[in-house]
């Protein structure tokens, strides 16, 4: 997002896509490469930098809910249940 670091910029995400605010980390946990389809230019692959953010609030309303399935999970259950391999081992790894 233009003007905002990183960091910034994952926490307005986190945001938009889950409706949960907190503290988050300048210090990123990794990057990982992903596809993602955008109508005007088809598949495109992306490096997605991950921070941690520790949740304090979860709204009822945000910007795209319904769009999304949220769940909780334990950490060490969390892994289990991301489909992308780069991004399960990042998660994996995490210590709070």
């Amino acid at each position: 997002m233009k003007g905002k670091t990183g960091a910034e910029s994952a926490a307005e995400e986190a945001w938009e896509e889950a409706g949960v605010r907190g503290a988050v980390s300048d210090a990123p946990l990794g990057v990982y490469r992903a596809l993602k389809y955008r109508p005007a230019k088809g598949w495109e692959k992306l490096s997605v930098t991950l921070y941690p953010l520790e949740v304090e609030t979860q709204a009822e309303e945000f910007d795209e809910k319904g769009q999304r399935e949220l769940r909780w999970f334990p950490q060490s259950e969390a892994p289990a249940q991301v489909r992308e391999a780069a991004l399960r081992r990042l998660i994996a790894r995490f210590r709070p």
